[in-house]
């Protein structure tokens, strides 16, 4: 499993500089229109097998979803919004996920910090901002597209993890208005389909429509 040292990642790509104000992800991210479809990128972000072993075996999110979000949102918008803090924010993020790992139901070893395990995670937050700004009735230029995922791509550094499976440009979703995908690896469907629907408890399946926070840590 691929999950190098932070200061590893780091060796091979400089820490972005912090966002401001003049930044595409600064000024979309805390659109208040995520409160319309915010609860559908966190189901999304759950069914990657992965990702929704981890919250499922790490976390009280399922019996109490909304004192998670109000935990977890905050720190995750700080790595845009915290200015010379953001580093230090993003750091203590991927140091929550540290401890978050295990084996699912169908007996595959999962680490949070697994770099295609992380990235779905983030690549749905940005595809969350472009649909925020579609709906929010904003066209944006070819070029502010790849603006948009580029300055994705560096915040997505600021975690310190490998970005083997970050697209260094625009994905062709992106560029066709359907936001940020996940690399074509990240897309391949797993044997047993999504978590979801690979457990055998009808009450595990609720829970997974119930899941709307992003990450995976117990705090």
């Amino acid at each position: 499993m691929d999950r190098p040292s932070a200061a590893t990642s780091r060796a091979a790509r400089p820490a972005p500089e912090p966002f401001g104000p003049d930044s595409m992800v600064w000024q979309h991210f805390g659109s208040r229109l995520g409160y319309l479809h915010g609860a559908a990128y966190g189901i999304l972000q759950n069914m990657y097998p992965a990702l929704g072993a981890g919250v499922t075996q790490h976390s009280d999110v399922y019996d109490d979803p909304w004192d998670r979000l109000i935990r977890s949102l905050p720190q995750i918008l700080g790595v845009v919004y915290d200015g010379p803090e953001a580093l230090a924010t993003a750091e203590q993020i991927r140091r929550y996920h540290e401890p978050i790992t295990g084996i699912d139901e169908q007996g595959r070893r999962y680490h949070a910090l697994d770099p295609e395990t992380y990235y779905w995670a983030h690549a749905t937050f940005v595809r969350a901002i472009f649909y925020g700004i579609e709906i929010g009735g904003i066209e944006l230029t070819a070029a502010q597209k790849e603006q948009l995922y580029r300055e994705s791509v560096d915040w997505y550094a600021m975690y310190g993890l490998s970005m083997r499976r970050c697209p260094p440009t625009t994905p062709p979703s992106a560029r066709t208005g359907t936001g940020c995908a996940p690399t074509s690896s990240s897309r391949r469907r797993p044997r047993s389909g999504c978590y979801a629907s690979s457990t055998t408890s009808a009450r595990r399946r609720t829970r997974a429509c119930r899941g709307c926070c992003g990450g995976v840590s117990r705090r």
